[in-house]
Order: C-alpha cells, then structure tokens, then sequence
C-alpha cells in the first residue's frame, strides 16, 4: 500500500496535527445499537479523497500505555483511504493541557469491525450515521457529561442505523391466504 508510506508524513505532523480540542467542535454520532462516539465536526464533513482525516475524543481513556493524571485523548486516524490507517494518540490532563507526544502506533490495515472503521467508512466513503449533536470544544463535552447527561434515547430502528442500510419500506401486509411470492418451498 503505497499510500501507507504518505501516512507516515501526515502523521508525523504530531499534536500540531491533532490541534487544539478546546478549538475544535464535537459531534456525538450514533453508530448504531446504542454505540456513540464524539468526532471532531469538521472531520465528519471534509468528503474524504485518497487521503483522510478523523478525530475522535475518547472521554473515558483507558489503556496501560498512558500517562498518570490523563482525562481524556484524542486519537488521530490518518487514513489512506484505499485501506490504511495511522493512528496518533494525544493525551490531555484536567485542565485541558497536553501531555508529551508519543510516537504514532504503527501503520496497519483499518478494522473495519471497531470504532475505527465507522471513522474510515465516514471520512473515506461518505457513509452517513445520525449526528444527535454538536457541541463547541472538549470542555463543553467534558462539562455535557460531568453534568451527567447521556446522548438521547433513540427507540431501535433498524432502517436507520449504520451506512448501508436497506432505503426501503418494511414488507407490506398481505391478506390472509394470500401466496408469501415466496416459492422455495414449492415443487
């Protein structure tokens, strides 16, 4: 994958890359199933191309990898949009101040089954999930939930979930007696 290689250039940029999250409007998308994620909203609406950019803030970070004191991260997913993906993780404390950068985790092929293939499949592919939100910074993010909300109930809807998704309506009914135009079961 040749465009792995432009990964690394992109990537390396560093937390001049991820920018400021305090400057960076959030959207809390639904991926469906009562999964969300918060991504940056220019991200979300950039029309992806050969290459790709998607931030998502994590504001529950976990992993043994990161510093003592982190309130949330920012992982930074520069994607080759053929496929590839590089991932840079930037760590905040409280306070809102970064911590050092770490180097980038290595360049690997995107996962389409995790978080970072909805990232991939909005940014490269156009895919659209329900925006339920915007807010301006990752301190209103963090104040929105310290405050205890939760993103918004949604009863199941399963034309309306994911990329993808059928675009029709449900089976019509039938009258009672009436052939299913089901015939796998006739001889």
């Amino acid at each position: 994958m040749a465009a792995l290689a432009a990964l690394g250039v992109l990537a390396s940029a560093g937390q001049a890359l991820a920018g400021d999250p305090d400057d960076t409007a959030w959207s809390l998308v639904s991926l469906g199933g009562g999964q969300t994620l918060w991504i940056a909203s220019e991200d979300l609406h950039n029309g992806g191309g050969g290459e790709a950019r998607g931030r998502v803030l994590w504001t529950t970070p976990h992993g043994a990898r990161l510093p003592a004191g982190v309130r949330y991260t920012v992982s930074d997913y520069a994607f080759a949009c053929d496929g590839g993906v590089q991932e840079q993780v930037h760590a905040y404390n409280g306070a809102g101040e970064p911590f050092p950068d770490r180097p980038p985790l290595a360049e690997r092929e995107v996962r389409r089954g995790a978080v970072e293939g909805a990232v991939f499949a909005m940014v490269c592919e156009g895919a659209e999930y329900e925006d339920l939100m915007e807010l301006g910074s990752a301190r209103e993010v963090m104040d929105w939930e310290a405050a205890g909300h939760r993103p918004p109930a949604r009863p199941a809807n399963r034309w309306n979930q994911g990329p993808g998704q059928p675009e029709q309506e449900p089976a019509e009914e039938r009258e009672p007696g009436a052939p299913s135009g089901d015939n796998r079961n006739q001889r």
